[in-house]
């Protein structure tokens, strides 16, 4: 046919038969670079996709999925695209499901989203390790690993039990709130102040400064009072995956 769009190199996979050949390639730069595994523009990718809905059931690489990418770089707006338009929230490839990427991903919403959408919490990665495992190790992610077992999550791996048991002998299991989500987090809020305070936690690893982050904060305009009072509470739990220090540098 005259105006049929020729097969592009390289870019055949087990998705769909023949519709991989159809797309208009041109117009998807961003998608392209997400099937390299990363994503460049979110807010672009969304364009593409709701231009050429079908990319959203795309497979390739074994198994992988732009959910699994978008998982996994904590891309929340792209991940509720994608699940709106029937993404498959159990795709499995090697390295695992959506929210095998979303644990790595760090961030809290996304990991919501999927197992709310019915993400399978126990299937376990091609070396035997489910979503728990990955938030132990080698993420340490101790507040994902609370919330995952609170809705289900059960272990494969005896160190992630060992985890577990040090965290509740330590006191660090019920220093960790049942709330994980402190609410979302404006980029406005991230002034030139906010940044050089959390980043400066980050790099040394004191957390002293959290009460001035706070003022920081309310000064930039930040009014979630669970972000704020989390940076004023000096007994607040700072273990990874809870931080406000996360929430700062993008990790919500």
């Amino acid at each position: 046919m005259e105006n049929e769009i020729p097969p592009v190199p390289g870019k055949r996979g087990p998705w769909l038969g023949e519709q991989w050949e159809v797309l208009d390639w041109g117009r998807l730069p961003q998608f392209e670079c997400a099937i390299e595994g990363c994503v460049v523009d979110a807010a672009q990718l969304m364009e593409e996709i709701k231009e050429q809905p079908m990319i959203s059931q795309a497979i390739w690489g074994g198994g992988q999925t732009l959910l699994h990418v978008a998982a996994g770089e904590g891309h929340r707006e792209l991940v509720e695209l994608l699940l709106r338009l029937g993404a498959d929230v159990n795709a499995y490839c090697p390295e695992g499901t959506p929210l095998h990427y979303a644990v790595g991903g760090g961030s809290a919403e996304v990991l919501k989203l999927l197992v709310e959408a019915g993400s399978d919490l126990n299937r376990q990665e091609c070396r035997g390790r489910t979503p728990v495992d990955l938030a132990r190790n080698p993420a340490h992610n101790h507040a994902f690993v609370k919330y995952l077992i609170s809705v289900g999550a059960v272990p494969n791996e005896s160190s992630t039990a060992e985890t577990v048991q040090y965290m509740k002998n330590d006191g660090m299991w019920d220093a960790i709130p049942d709330n994980l989500f402190l609410g979302p987090f404006s980029p406005n809020w991230r002034t030139d102040t906010v940044l050089a305070l959390v980043r400066h936690m980050r790099e040394s690893q004191n957390f002293s400064a959290m009460p001035i982050l706070g003022d920081a904060l309310q000064d930039a305009g930040c009014d979630n009072t669970d972000v704020l009072n989390h940076c004023r509470d000096a007994s607040a739990p700072h273990v990874r995956g809870y931080w406000v220090v996360d929430l700062v540098l993008g990790k919500e």
